[in-house]
């Protein structure tokens, strides 16, 4: 099963086909961004049943192998986890710095040259889960914008995926240090000034 948004969730789910899994369904994000790919577009056009559902509740899951989160906008609770053998997200951040939301944000915002994507487990906690695969890349906090980093973040993404899911069950679990953890919720957003917008000109639209 896929859950997300986009090319990476995209580029997971024509993953999961060629190392042989059977998709089951594929559960876009409520928002997909109408510039980029969209997953549920992407389903139809494959063949594979699309589910919006109200909540992950609604889905009734049973057993699953493998499940596969990019970039997707919902909590998940233990009980969907348990429907799976593995559950797994891709993460816009180099975890354990920026769990949480707006991870891109807050790194321009914190300074930050190195930023990267993580391929983790999913347990209760946000984004606490162990590492799997993890890859970095530079930025440039006075040049980037959100955008630029993004796009830089999508590349990232998907080399990570190509790298990790044909050995997914072989990967070793790595706990995250909670000592260099850091963590935003939505409501930090405030505290962002024009880091809050995809650019910093877009601060004066508002």
């Amino acid at each position: 099963m896929i859950f997300g948004k986009g090319p990476v969730a995209i580029e997971a789910a024509q993953l999961l086909i060629a190392e042989g899994y059977d998709l089951r369904f594929a559960v876009p994000s409520s928002t997909e961004l109408p510039d980029q790919p969209s997953l549920g577009s992407w389903a139809v056009e494959n063949g594979i049943d699309v589910r919006r559902p109200s909540r992950l509740d609604a889905l009734d899951l049973d057993h699953a192998d493998l499940g596969v989160s990019a970039f997707f906008d919902r909590i998940f609770r233990q009980r969907h986890i348990d429907a799976f053998e593995m559950l797994v997200n891709v993460h816009n951040s180099p975890l354990p710095r920026y769990r949480g939301v707006r991870p891109i944000n807050w790194a321009l915002k914190n300074g930050e040259t190195v930023h990267g994507v993580t391929l983790h487990i999913i347990t209760p906690g946000i984004d606490e889960g162990p590492v799997l695969d993890q890859e970095l890349y530079p930025i440039d906090p006075e040049e980037d914008e959100v955008r630029d980093v993004y796009g830089r973040g999508l590349d990232a993404a998907t080399r990570l995926l190509r790298r990790a899911i044909p050995s997914i069950w072989d990967l070793p679990h790595v706990d995250q240090v909670e000592a260099d953890a850091t963590y935003y919720s939505a409501a930090d957003d405030d505290r962002l000034g024009d880091r809050r917008y995809w650019t910093r000109a877009d601060a004066s639209l508002d």
